[in-house]
């Protein structure tokens, strides 16, 4: 009751909270939001009120109705509050949640006038298709008891006779992003007589990335039980979106496959699925499927290929190509991959970068970011790959634009231009 609910800004699971502030020394109200100088006052003769903040952060985190993700609050803000509960003795266990949750966001401003509170899913609302963002933390309650009980009785909607039940089953699944269902949905769903539950099944599956044994068995017999394009390619998509945790035998005995559907090669839906498995293990597998007598199934064979690698003969395998030719560049591939298979994926990326006028000493340098963001604007597999680098090396991945040269370029551009100097102390 104590929070000044009536100067914040709420939207959903936000608030924006002023400050508790002195004025010449005296608890006062805020006449709005002061920005809060790293010397703890604000103009106008105001003060940040250290204890009074610290009641209200330590009366958030012990509430028994709401769990906070984030405090946005400017670091040096941040950095009083946990000294004063400190100073005061508080629990060690308060303090870490406190730190935790703490936090100069560092994609907005720096929080100086305000705290932005952020809190998580209540039980009921998570159980309606609320959801958390990352991340959750370690003492907070997903309620997966009720959860679990949630997707017991929707399981059983997928028995339904009623089309249209089942249909709305795998919708109110999407909503829940329950992975936990993921084992259902291939399990039932991606057997579905209806094709349309099928595909949304599939797609699920797909924007999950999952690769867990029973998700991988029931994608296998649904590729073996169907014979329709549509669903075919929806469960080779749903096993390439595992990216490196893809299954490597079903994507190798899918390039193997000489079956067609719709006049489309298996062997191209596998080899499309294969965009994203950066696995050494796929090397000779795709090797072997350069003579394929389709350049459509050759060019995302090839691109798998030099992903992987990072290398390229700038071979056009994607045209007419008469087969001797097929031959003699497959060998040079064999030869290539013989000399170089006993290096770790790590060195072919950086030999690759070098080798493509890409000059970088190593992959974990402020350096080396600086010009691997440059290079994420090439519409090659060095591009890629310096897109893939950056991730791992900041902790950053976004999927959704990893094949779009401009906008992964744009976006880390961006994002590094913000923050270099912040990265700069923190790698070597």
């Amino acid at each position: 009751g104590d929070i000044p609910w009536s100067r914040s800004h709420n939207s959903g699971r936000d608030a924006d909270l002023a400050f508790y502030v002195t004025r010449r020394g005296k608890p006062v109200e805020a006449p709005d939001l002061l920005r809060i100088g790293p010397d703890l006052t604000a103009r106008g003769n105001y003060a940040l009120d250290v204890p009074r903040n610290w009641t209200l952060v330590k009366a958030l985190l012990s509430s028994k109705t709401t769990q906070v993700q984030w405090l946005f609050v400017a670091t040096w803000i941040r950095e009083a509050l946990l000294a004063h509960a400190e100073k005061i003795g508080e629990d060690a266990e308060l303090i870490r949640r406190a730190g935790q949750v703490l936090w100069q966001p560092t994609d907005s401003t720096p929080h100086a006038d305000h705290l932005h509170l952020r809190v998580y899913c209540s039980k009921q609302d998570r159980l309606e298709g609320c959801l958390n963002g990352a991340p959750v933390w370690d003492w907070v309650d997903t309620y997966p008891q009720a959860l679990s009980a949630r997707l017991a009785a929707l399981e059983r909607g997928l028995d339904d006779p009623d089309v249209e039940v089942r249909a709305k089953v795998v919708d109110f699944l999407k909503r829940l992003d329950a992975k936990e269902a993921a084992g259902m949905l291939a399990t039932k769903a991606a057997f579905d007589e209806d094709v349309g539950v099928r595909l949304a099944a599939l797609a699920l599956l797909k924007r999950w990335r999952l690769a867990e044994p029973e998700v991988v068995s029931g994608l296998y017999r649904a590729r073996l039980a169907h014979e329709d394009l549509p669903t075919v390619e929806a469960v080779w998509a749903a096993v390439g979106s595992a990216g490196d945790d893809a299954p490597i035998s079903l994507l190798e005995e899918g390039l193997r496959s000489d079956r067609k559907l719709g006049g489309v090669p298996e062997a191209r839906l596998a080899a499309l699925a294969t965009a994203h498995v950066m696995d050494k293990r796929m090397v000779p597998a795709l090797i072997e499927r350069l003579d394929h007598p389709d350049p459509k199934v050759r060019g995302p064979v090839a691109d798998a290929l030099r992903r992987i690698t990072n290398h390229s003969w700038k071979v056009r395998w994607d045209r007419a190509m008469n087969t001797k030719k097929r031959a003699q560049y497959k060998e040079r591939w064999r030869d290539w991959w013989t000399r170089n298979r006993d290096r770790g994926r790590a060195a072919l990326v950086l030999r690759g970068f070098n080798r493509a006028g890409v000059k970088v000493a190593d992959l974990d340098s402020w350096r080396t970011a600086d010009t691997l963001v440059r290079a994420t604007r090439r519409d090659d597999h060095v591009g890629y790959n310096a897109h893939r680098t950056l991730a791992a090396m900041l902790h950053r991945w976004h999927a959704t634009y990893a094949d779009n040269p401009a906008r992964r370029y744009s976006r880390w551009n961006k994002w590094w231009r913000k923050n270099r100097e912040r990265m700069r102390k923190k790698l070597r």
